[in-house]
This record gives structure tokens, sequence and C-alpha cells, in this order.
């Protein structure tokens, strides 16, 4: 006949691996909270007190459960067995159980019913017990941040970060690049870990995807000097997100490589990312609109960081509807090298200010000394511009000025475009394929990005394009120099 423990042993070992099942499921869960304890619990005997309190906890837990499903004889029985023993029972082999003595059919005790009761004395033995309150306190965390709350970081985050320098910059860019981002690691990081965490993880993705493009691009130079700032930057991002858990960033190991096939291309994709969020904070958080001086100053920055035209074109939009005159010099000046990109009635008015500017800047160089604007005789492209036949393109034509230029260049004649319309810029496509032409000059302030591009897209073995930006000796002597030494090239 078996005793009471052997059979209580094998009618509850069910209980016993639903105990030890919620063992390995409470290790699981809470292993990662064990580890950011304090430096109490840091060393090799705190933490194995601190794991016997889960398992006291565990067998406490057991034995309350036993308590309200056995009789008295198999709580008896339990207790003895769990006393000083080990939380998993020993296993029962499979030859040792059988065959079994029949044995009478037991009475079978009614249904427990779970009632709030039970619940509440269950609950309170459990908060009472001295294996309960051993077990490490669980501090309660501050809510999360709102995503609301980070508009003002994201929008800052914007103009910080900016644009990235260009594949060709210099070492001297690099360095200045370099500083510039490990400044804003050591600056905000600290803001951006209060932040939500969607928030926290854009900007700190963003900005480690902009580490990893300038320590490419100083790779490529043998810039190593570079390398130790940008390395400790990315460093000190890696224990920020460690510390906050803002979620997978991906480039803070050294393995990585880029997602999108490129460092700036990865960096684009988190910039969207931040315009996003930004767009999904409530419009009432949003900060206010950037005051006009300081709006013209980052874009200038970013300009001279490779802000495209179309970008710029957008951005300016926004500073003239925000009251800033299109006729301000700063604006002018800013938006004259991307005059082809201005589309749209918004826009109609700086368009109108650059060519005036040109047209002034031009009537003052009449005026001048004709000697100042004369070029030396020894300009080193007459041999590209002497006896060529040349079309203008942009503007109204003014005779006086073609005959200037073709004065100034030795062309052997100038003809000027009147107007551009579709079929007119097609006719002079096939002249020059038809090669009766050896240069066309767009002028870049009085003409539409689109036909800017109709003319440079022509392939021809005679005819050059070249894009001036007014129709000024200095200008489109800057222009031939850009476009015919890159053509020779």
């Amino acid at each position: 006949m078996r005793s009471v423990t052997e059979k209580t042993l094998m009618s509850h070992s069910h209980l016993f691996e639903r105990v030890g099942s919620a063992e390995s499921t409470w290790r699981s869960l809470h292993a990662e909270a064990l580890q950011s304890l304090d430096a109490a619990l840091n060393t090799f005997a705190a933490r194995r007190e601190a794991e016997q309190a889960l398992r006291d906890a565990l067998a406490d837990l057991g034995a309350a459960v036993l308590a309200r499903f056995a009789d008295a004889d198999e709580r008896a029985a339990f207790a003895e067995v769990l006393d000083g023993a080990p939380l998993r029972p020993p296993v029962v082999a499979p030859a040792a159980m059988s065959p079994l003595p029949p044995q009478p059919s037991p009475v079978q005790a009614p249904p427990v019913r779970v009632t709030a009761e039970i619940i509440s004395t269950l609950a309170a033995e459990l908060m009472s017990g001295r294996a309960i309150a051993r077990s490490p306190v669980v501090v309660a965390l501050p809510p999360e941040p709102a995503l609301e709350e980070a508009a003002g970081a994201l929008q800052e985050g914007l103009v910080a970060l900016g644009e990235p320098p260009a594949p060709d910059a210099g070492p001297a860019a690099l360095d200045t690049e370099v500083r510039r981002l490990c400044g804003l690691a050591q600056s905000h990081l600290g803001t951006w870990g209060q932040l939500a965490p969607r928030a926290n993880f854009a900007l700190s993705g963003w900005l480690t995807a902009r580490l990893r493009h300038v320590q490419e691009l100083a790779a490529r130079q043998g810039l190593d000097a570079l390398d130790v700032p940008v390395a400790a930057a990315i460093r000190r991002l890696s224990g920020h997100s460690k510390d906050t858990q803002p979620g997978f960033i991906h480039g803070l190991a050294l393995g990585h490589a880029p997602q999108q096939g490129s460092w700036t291309a990865d960096a684009a994709e988190w910039r969207e990312l931040v315009l996003r969020l930004l767009n999904d904070c409530a419009p009432t958080a949003r900060p206010a609109p950037l005051n006009p001086d300081d709006h013209i100053r980052i874009l200038t920055e970013r300009v001279r960081a490779g802000l495209d035209g179309p970008t710029l074109a957008a951005e300016l939009k926004t500073l003239l509807r925000e009251g800033m005159s299109p006729t301000d010099k700063r604006v002018v000046n800013l938006a004259r090298p991307f005059a082809d990109a201005l589309d749209g009635s918004t826009l109609a008015p700086l368009r109108k200010a650059i060519r005036d500017a040109i047209e002034a800047e031009t009537e003052a160089e009449d005026a001048a000394d004709a000697h100042r604007n004369a070029l030396p005789s020894d300009w080193p492209l007459f041999s590209e511009t002497r006896g060529r036949r040349v079309v203008i393109v942009g503007g109204d034509p003014r005779p006086e000025r073609a005959a200037r230029l073709r004065a100034a260049f030795d062309f052997a004649e100038v003809e000027w475009l009147e107007g551009n319309t579709t079929r007119k810029i097609d006719g002079l496509k096939e002249r020059m394929r038809s090669g009766s032409l050896d240069l066309v000059i767009v002028l870049r302030a009085f003409n539409s990005h689109k036909v800017s591009d109709a003319i440079f897209g022509v392939k021809s073995e005679t005819c050059v394009a070249v894009l001036a930006d007014g129709y000024g000796v200095t200008q489109v002597r800057l222009g031939l120099e850009r476009f015919l030494v890159r053509a020779a090239a």
C-alpha cells in the first residue's frame, strides 16, 4: 500500500509541473529586470538571494493553491514533502508506478467555486508571506511621455541635423561635420532620452546614420584621426540606447552595413520618420514657426551642405507665406542659383526680384569702365568661343546685349531666341543635333527647370549647352568656364 506522501506526489504531479513551468516563465520574464536592479543586487550573492526568494514565493503559491483543493491528510503530506525539499519533486519512474493495486473509488469532493472571497484570501496570504516580503521591490514607473510633448525636440532635431555633407566634401568640411555631430551626441541625448520612445528612436537613429556616413567618407580619404571622435559618439549612442530602450537602432554595431544601400539613404529614411512623427503630434502642441531671420540662416547653412533646388523652393514658399518680402536681398541671393526651380505663383514675385537684380547688375556693368569687365587677352577659352555660332535662351531679346557678348567672346554670330514655347524649344533641339549650332547659352533666371532639362538632355557631338545666371559678360564667362571645361574633360 503506497504511503499518503507517494499518493499525493502522483495525484498532484500536474501541480508540480505547472509550478515548474511558472518558475521558468517567471525567470524568463524577469531576467532583464534582475539585470537592471540597483547596485545592491549586482553581486553574485545578492542575485542568488533574489532568485531563492522567487522560488520561495512560488512554493508558497503552490501551498496556498493546494490548501484550497486537497483534503487534510494530503495537505499535511504535501507540507511534509515540501519542507526543506527542492521546488520540483523527484520524478517517479513509470516502472515503479505500475502496476497499481486495485483501489476503491475515491469519494469525489464537490467542485470548488472560485469566489471573490477566495481570491481576496489568497491575495492576502501571498502578500503577507515571508517570501514575498524578501522579493525585490517593484518600483512603479512614471507614465510614458506623450508624443505631443516631443514636437519641439523633433522640430529642433530637423534643424540641428540638417543636410549631410556632399560626397566630395574635403577634409576641412568633414572635420567640421564630425565636430558638429559629436557635439549633438553630447548635448542632445539627455533630452532625447526623456521623450516618447518613438521620438527618441527616430532622432537617435538619424544621428547614428549621419555619424556612420561621415565615418565612411573620412575612411575613404584616409582621415584616420576623425574616426576617434566618431567612434566615441557611436559608443555614447549605444549606451544611450541601452539606458533608454527606444528600440533597435541599426548602425550602432561596427559590423552593420547600410540597409538602403548607403548611409545617406538610411539617414533620409530616419528623417522621413521624424517628419511623420511631427505630423502625428497634435497641432496645438506644435512649436511656433521659426523667426524669418533664423529661417534664412538655417536655409543658407542647408544650401551650403547640398540642399537641392526643389526642396529649397518648398522652403521658400513657407518663408514667403510667413511674411518675408520676396525682394529681401538675403532671399534673392539665396534663391538666385536655383531660379529655374522656382515654379508656381507663390514664387513668381521672387523670380521677378531675381531677374530685376540681374538686370541691375548688367546695367551697372555697362556703366562701369569697359576695361574693368573686358576679358584678358590670354583667357584660355577663347579657342572654344572664337568663331562659334551661339543661341541665347531666356528673357526678352536684347540686340545691344547680344552685340556686346559677340564682341567680348569673339563669337561668329549670336541669336537670341524670342520666347521659349514648346515648338521653339523643339526646333532648337533639332538644330543642336544637326550641328548647325556650336553653343546654346541658357539663362537660368529666365527659364523654367523644364526648359533647362529639355535643352541639356540633347546629345550632340558638336553643340554644348551652357548655363549662365544672367546675360552680363561676367555671368556668361562664369557659365562658359564651368561648362566648357566640364565638356572638355
